[in-house]
């Protein structure tokens, strides 16, 4: 799925390490869901933290109504100073959390 972020979050090194792992294809599905799902839910999380309640409203009728990534990113870099380096970060903090989780998975299956 596109997201309105998704030029922003890259996660191909995160599906390269669960491939390390020793995991039928059906459970590799569901941790990269499970990745897709926490990336979405911390970064809506940083969005409205960082909204008025009005602007809340507005971007949850163009994430509703399903507008494309320019249109949203474009409302939120007027309402968010560096909206997307907030995401980057915030995105890369988690990246980094979920490596150390598979290599202590990998330690742990040793």
């Amino acid at each position: 799925m596109i997201y309105f972020y998704s030029h922003l979050v890259k996660y191909e090194s995160l599906m390269g390490s669960l491939d390390e792992l020793e995991l039928s294809s059906s459970q590799k599905n569901d941790l990269a869901q499970i990745i897709d799902t926490s990336l979405y839910h911390m970064i809506l999380d940083l969005v409205l933290s960082n909204l008025s309640a009005e602007d809340k409203k507005q971007f949850m009728i163009l994430i509703h109504d399903n507008k494309n990534r320019d249109e949203i990113m474009g409302f939120l870099n007027e309402k968010i100073n560096n909206i997307e380096d907030l995401i980057t970060e915030a995105s890369e903090n988690l990246k980094e959390e979920l490596h150390q989780d598979i290599k202590e998975a990998k330690r742990i299956k040793k």
